[in-house]
């Protein structure tokens, strides 16, 4: 996500393993799906690495870039791996800082929790459930290209995220975008 204009440049679907705190019945449904169907492979770092390298395509050669991340420690090799020859400011905040409006990770959060609420009419029993990945990523894409293209950064915003960009310029009708 930029930032200041809250273009959603990537969002990736990938599986990840069952981790945190479980509860006796969740311990024992995931050792039944893994003997059914075998351990879930993590597949996060892909995810991450595509996700990054879109903002690489998308940002080819600033004179210098910045990157906010929270502390995953996954995260600076991915940077490095993808800006390698470029000058890229990486900040890490914690992910158990303070969360709110004026915070390094609010606009990361922020739309984080808008595309989960939006995602709400196709989740099973969890927004981390679903069947048919594929689908889900295509319905992913088609909510960001929606709030980047058809719709205001903000209420009080008459200019898309995508036009704050400089990428359009006006706000494109839903029916153009689908088009």
């Amino acid at each position: 996500i930029e930032v200041r204009t809250r273009f959603q440049i990537a969002s990736e679907v990938a599986s990840i393993r069952a981790k945190g705190k479980m509860t006796k019945r969740r311990i024992a449904q995931v050792q039944r799906d893994e003997a059914r169907l075998g351990p879930r492979v993590d597949e996060s770092p892909a995810a991450c690495l595509r996700a990054f390298g879109a903002a690489a395509r998308l940002f080819p050669a600033p004179a210098e870039g910045r990157i906010d991340t929270d502390q995953r420690p996954t995260y600076p090799r991915y940077v490095r791996a993808v800006f390698r020859d470029r000058s890229v400011v990486h900040t890490k905040t914690p992910g158990r800082a303070p969360r709110g409006f004026g915070t390094p990770l609010h606009p990361i959060n922020l739309m984080e929790a808008i595309s989960r609420d939006h995602l709400g009419r196709i989740r099973k029993r969890s927004w981390l459930t679903s069947k048919c990945r594929k689908a889900l990523q295509l319905y992913f894409g088609l909510l960001r290209a929606a709030k980047n293209w058809t719709r205001a950064r903000f209420n009080r915003d008459r200019e898309s995220p995508g036009q704050l960009m400089g990428y359009a310029p006006r706000m494109l009708r839903l029916s153009e975008l689908v088009r």
